[in-house]
């Protein structure tokens, strides 16, 4: 059996308290936790604090601004009420249907849409169990210096595995972040994905949008540190 290693946690209620929490060392944000959990039980990370999005009432809304053509959807909504979500289904059917693809019913039950876009990428090398990696050796993802992929290779070849950021990317959607910086290796809450369609249906509009930033598993785009929030689209890597 696996076991979770020990670590303290924290619920805020607001979003200015959860970054405060995330300024902590050590400390890590958790949503749904679909892929976190494993990924602890794996030794893959060991966190000194869990910081939950789930008392944070606005990350679990979605809203329309018709005045500004927007969707807003909270980092905390389930991939289950995006992909049933009527509206988000009519107006942006590829959204809907990459968040109802995703795994099993239980898992999108739970798994979120901030999760999903920061996915970590995964290995079959690396996503194991500590006893399993400890077997052949570190690699360029884990602490090691070659891929047991690409037989001298020097380039990690780790998949990004998110159902939605292809989807997000094709309508041009932006991520509105609020932040602090704590460390060399800051993480970013990612509070709101908003989109201003066009007058046309998905189905008929142009070619995807060009992006200002590019997309990262665990940081999206740099924020002021006062906490601010500053809207970043979604690129490619």
């Amino acid at each position: 059996m696996l076991r979770l290693p020990v670590f303290g946690s924290a619920a805020p209620t607001t979003i200015s308290e959860l970054v405060a929490q995330l300024s902590k060392p050590g400390a890590r944000l958790v949503a749904g936790g679909t892929d976190l959990l494993p990924n602890l039980k794996h030794g893959l990370e060991a966190p000194s604090t869990l910081v939950s999005t789930d008392r944070v009432e606005s990350l679990r809304e979605v809203s329309w601004h018709e005045d500004k053509a927007e969707l807003h959807v909270g980092a905390s909504v389930t991939l289950s009420d995006i992909a049933s979500d009527k509206k988000i289904v009519a107006q942006f059917p590829s959204f809907a249907q990459a968040a109802g693809l995703v795994a099993s019913p239980l898992i999108r039950n739970m798994a979120t849409i901030g999760g999903n876009i920061n996915l970590d990428t995964r290995c079959r090398y690396v996503n194991q169990s500590e006893f399993w990696r400890s077997s052949i050796g570190g690699c360029l993802k884990a602490a090691g210096d070659v891929c047991h992929v690409v037989p001298k290779g020097r380039s990690c070849v780790a998949a990004m595995s998110s159902d939605c950021v292809p989807a997000l990317i094709s309508l041009g959607a932006e991520l509105l972040q609020s932040g602090r910086k704590a460390n060399a290796e800051s993480l970013w809450l990612i509070t709101t994905i908003t989109k201003a369609p066009s007058t046309r249906s998905e189905k008929t509009a142009s070619s995807p949008q060009s992006s200002s930033c590019q997309y990262r598993t665990s940081q999206v785009a740099q924020v002021t540190p006062s906490g601010a929030y500053e809207k970043a689209s979604i690129s490619r890597f």
